[in-house]
């Protein structure tokens, strides 16, 4: 029940209408016994900044920040995690005090997933659709990971290509490549791709069936959307699919643990991976 002393917590963006962070952050507070509430906030890009000094003023204390904000809230910011600077998109932001700290717990989300399902990026050849906040997460985790060869498609090109010229001098043993996203169907047939990343929203979509050549065995095809966005997302023939929602819980696992420090760390990971399994639950029936 919600009282005077409830803490509020929430996720800025635009749209945030079907967002699942609610569900998810809700359920791990009932869990734990947290006495939080999280919301969603619609945000225009003109009202940015306002709404980050407004955290401030209602005594809100963090959020989760999504499309189209990643990139643009960092100036905004009081501190910004060398990570976070690093990438150059803030995901999670908390509040201490009158003091507002950004962090990227993307990257951290995307990487437990990849380790979750056994896949190494490792030496293997790599697409990545999009160069947005959540492309660069997802390319740093890449990269750190030793990528062989990391190949950024974007709409516009320049952004690709400014994207790899940012991350290439930190990831030396990786290739780095952007380019727009007609090229990806020149690919040549004898250099097959292992993983397709699309970190695009649903709205420009249209990436699963692109014909990027696939190994023997056909590889892996990951998007960060989930939900009804999938409606219809049938990769290449003999890629396996992975889609956003385990994405979402874990990065939101590593926000918790932001803005809550004093938890334990495996007394989230219980929580959160309970509240996934709910949300996977709940999104299978309604596929039915």
């Amino acid at each position: 029940m919600i009282s005077g002393k409830t803490i509020i917590y929430g996720i800025i963006g635009n749209p945030v209408s079907h967002s699942l962070s609610p569900a998810l952050h809700n359920e791990v507070f009932a869990r734990a016994g947290i006495d939080a509430a999280y919301l969603p906030f619609p945000v225009s890009a003109a009202g940015l900044a306002g709404a980050m000094a407004g955290l401030r003023s209602l005594g809100i204390a963090g959020v989760n920040i999504t499309i189209p904000h990643k990139e643009t809230v960092l100036p905004l910011l009081d501190e910004v995690e060398e990570t976070a600077r690093i990438i150059g998109a803030v995901n999670t932001v908390s509040r201490r005090g009158d003091r507002l700290t950004g962090s990227n717990t993307d990257w951290l989300g995307f990487s437990r997933q990849l380790e979750n399902h056994g896949i190494d990026p490792a030496g293997r050849r790599i697409a990545v659709f999009g160069a947005g906040g959540a492309a660069r997460a997802v390319v740093f985790a890449l990269g750190r990971k030793s990528g062989q060869e990391i190949m950024v498609f974007n709409r516009t090109p320049e952004k690709a290509r400014a994207l790899c010229a940012h991350f290439q001098p930190l990831f030396p043993a990786s290739r780095l490549t952007g380019a727009g996203f007609d090229t990806a169907a020149a690919i040549p047939a004898r250099t097959p791709v292992d993983l397709i990343i699309d970190t695009l929203p649903v709205a420009a979509g249209g990436i699963a069936d692109t014909p990027v050549p696939a190994p023997t065995g056909g590889g892996w095809f990951i998007t960060i959307n989930y939900g009804a966005a999938l409606s219809g997302c049938v990769p290449t023939p003999g890629r396996q699919l992975l889609d956003g929602l385990e994405m979402l819980a874990w990065q939101a696992r590593e926000s918790a643990g932001r803005w809550f420090p004093d938890r334990d760390g495996r007394e989230l990971d219980r929580h959160y991976a309970a509240a996934l399994n709910t949300l996977a639950r709940t999104m299978r029936r309604g596929t039915r």
